[in-house]
């Protein structure tokens, strides 16, 4: 329920911010958990909001590429911590 009302909370601030396309994805919680597909159906129902259950490389891709913008240009390598 806590989970559902956060969900709420950041489909209100989607809505307000005018989000016409976001990609909406859930990660190792919803792979592990035995109801992962019922919490994803459940948020389909009552929210109305897409939720994606992405495998762990999906999950490691978007985080890095998330946090490319923050890297230094001049850095010959950086090391992501997730």
């Amino acid at each position: 329920d806590r989970t559902m009302e956060a969900l709420r909370i950041c489909k209100d601030k989607m809505a307000s911010r005018g989000v016409g396309r976001a990609r909406l994805v859930a990660t190792e919680a919803c792979r592990l958990a035995d109801n992962g597909p019922a919490f994803v159906q459940r948020v389909q129902s009552e929210l109305g909001l897409d939720l994606e259950i992405v495998d762990r490389r999906t999950e490691a891709y978007l985080a890095v590429t998330g946090c490319a913008a923050l890297a230094d240009q001049n850095a010959h390598s950086v090391i992501i911590f997730d």
